[in-house]
């Protein structure tokens, strides 16, 4: 009969300690105020695309991230060259004739009126890195095939890689395989050799394409340096071994986010 009284008493200690536990919380955080945000990129072809808006305090993480009123200006060289211009409520771009030079640092300024004026590190821009080669490699068993993609690393660039395949069936791209993100972190191409350098991926069945359009991405340090934080920020935001998050890569003083230069080229491939 102790035992059961013992247990009985055990049983509403935890009930009465689950009670307690399941109480809400209440924690100061730390928020700094509304600043910009700029995720962006320039390069030969595209000019500059932005996406701008403002931080929101965490305890009210669906207010309102527009900015009504922002002035964005291009610089090259230290000169302002553009005003970008608003496509929509978050988009910023270049007018389509803008065309940067090769060899020039490009930065960005923006001021919203109450906000802290930002402005982003300046960015080389570069010729891509060409592909040297490009083959398929296809098993006679599964019909599965692998490309291989070849390069020469520029040492002097101090840049990254990246890869992207467009799949096109009866000349029509296969759009169920297009991202929407520009650049996934997990598909960066950082562990590069001086020299030749080659790629082996992947693509599946030769009946699910006829031909494959390759995109070799050279992508600045910034760029790099973003992805890589980016990559090691996924790792650590779900792991209870780590005490805080890693840290994103920014390059947008007083304010966060990317403005990096990418080049890239194209070549064809047919099955």
């Amino acid at each position: 009969m102790e035992k059961i009284k013992i247990y009985s008493y055990l049983f509403i200690v935890f009930l009465l300690s689950s009670c307690e536990l399941s109480k809400e919380i209440d924690y100061e955080t730390i928020y700094e105020g509304d600043k910009i945000v700029i995720h962006g990129f320039i390069n030969t072809l595209d000019g500059v695309n932005l996406i701008v808006k403002k931080t929101v305090s965490p305890d009210n993480v669906t207010a309102n991230d527009k900015l009504n009123e922002i002035n964005i200006v291009l610089y090259e060289d230290c000169k302002k060259v553009q005003s970008l211009i608003a496509i929509n409520e978050y988009l910023y771009s270049t007018p389509t004739k803008f065309v940067p030079k090769l060899g020039s640092y490009y930065y960005i300024e923006a001021v919203s009126q109450g906000l802290p004026k930002v402005f982003s590190l300046p960015q080389p821009i570069f010729s891509p890195v060409e592909i040297d080669s490009l083959y398929l490699v296809i098993d006679n068993l599964t019909y599965y095939a692998n490309l291989i993609v070849s390069f020469n690393n520029n040492p002097k660039l101090g840049a990254s890689y990246y890869l992207k395949v467009q799949y096109f069936h009866d000349g029509v791209i296969d759009s169920s395989r297009v991202g929407s993100e520009i650049f996934n972190p997990f598909g960066l191409i950082d562990n590069t050799v001086n020299g030749l350098n080659t790629i082996e991926e992947q693509v599946g069945r030769i009946s699910e394409f006829d031909s494959l359009r390759v995109e070799l991405y050279t992508l600045s340090p910034d760029l790099t340096k973003f992805l890589q934080s980016f990559k090691k920020y996924d790792s650590s935001v779900e792991d209870p071994f780590f005490e805080q998050t890693y840290p994103v890569f920014t390059n947008i003083e007083n304010g966060y986010g990317i403005f990096a230069s990418y080049s890239y080229t194209t070549r064809i491939i047919q099955k």
